[in-house]
């Protein structure tokens, strides 16, 4: 539940929106360096074996 937030201006209370990172902005930043290199070792081992 967002939390309320009181104005000492007197203004009414607004409530605070939590951050919600979506699955677009997760896979811009996130490093597949290493899963590529993993996935590019069990090909060439399929390669090499048949």
């Amino acid at each position: 539940m967002p939390k309320i937030k009181s104005n000492p201006t007197g203004a009414p209370a607004t409530h605070s929106q939590s951050s919600r990172k979506g699955k677009k902005a997760w896979r811009k930043n996130v490093d597949l360096g290493e899963v590529e290199e993993g996935l590019e070792n069990l090909r060439a081992e399929e390669r090499g074996v048949g």
